[in-house]
């Protein structure tokens, strides 16, 4: 231990001789000690100064709680975000599909009224092509539109081969008509009135000689009335066949107006 003269005054840092310590350490740099926190900084500029020794500096503690109000902030503008975009576009697809739906319709409205018009052309072209194979034309023109058949007269038509033959008429008294073949026809043609009488004198006797001739007395060979339609079909396969028509009362005269047609239907076989 070295003595310490009277008068003379200590350093109260130390020997500046002592080899251990340097005024000139007493300057910590600040970035190392805010790299070393939990150390005492000693601050001294000059020599003979005394250090001043201030407390370690402390970091302030991680506030873990506002990172997570950050990030969950964050997350649900994310979430919002997408939200509105799936809004937005399945607003635009439920648009769209309303669009479809209803262009659907009209092109099924379309559809069907095109299918309609398609079974009415096919319709048509059926008839069209039925009435090519099977034409019909009118014919016993020779009335003019109407003809007057008197109490004792009668109106004859040949029935032509291979046609179906329409007989329509109207009349302002009743008209008995017949479908004879011709040796019938010669028959009616030949009868003698005077040799019979009728049961019912108001029946003409026409009448009688058309029951007379043969004829078959029932419709469609045989009938009568103020109108009349009738199809005969043994004209299709027969060539022999001939109409009459006059008035079915005695002392009556018959205005006719007759509409003849024949449509073209050859029979497979011969019907004579």
């Amino acid at each position: 231990m070295s003595s310490v003269e009277a008068g003379s005054e200590q350093s109260p840092i130390g020997d500046p001789s002592d080899t251990a310590w340097h005024p000139g350490d007493a300057v910590i740099d600040r970035l190392s000690a805010a790299a070393a926190p939990d150390t005492i900084a000693i601050v001294g500029s000059a020599a003979g100064e005394v250090p001043t020794v201030q407390p370690p500096i402390q970091k302030a503690p991680h506030n873990r709680s506002t990172t997570w109000i950050v990030t969950s902030a964050v997350l649900m503008i994310v979430a919002i975000a997408v939200g509105a975009l799936w809004y937005n576009d399945n607003a635009q697809l439920s648009a769209r599909v309303t669009n479809l739906s209803s262009e659907l319709m009209a092109t099924n409205s379309n559809l069907a009224s095109t299918n309609s018009e398609l079974a009415s052309t096919q319709s048509s072209l059926a008839a069209a092509r039925l009435e090519a194979a099977n034409p019909t034309v009118t014919t016993w023109n020779s009335c003019g539109g109407s003809c007057d058949i008197g109490p004792m007269a009668w109106r004859a038509g040949g029935v032509p081969d291979t046609f179906t033959y329409h007989l329509a008429f109207t009349s302002n008294v009743e008209v008995t008509y017949g479908f004879i073949e011709l040796q019938q026809y010669v028959k009616f043609a030949t009868c003698d009135r005077s040799q019979f009488y009728m049961l019912k004198p108001a029946i003409s006797k026409t009448v009688g000689c058309l029951a007379r001739s043969g004829v078959v007395l029932r419709p469609p060979y045989y009938g009568g009335g103020r109108a009349q339609n009738v199809d005969f079909h043994q004209g299709e396969g027969c060539a022999s066949w001939i109409m009459v028509m006059f008035p079915t009362y005695a002392n009556q005269t018959a205005r006719v107006h007759p509409n003849v047609s024949v449509t073209y239907r050859p029979a497979s076989k011969p019907t004579c």
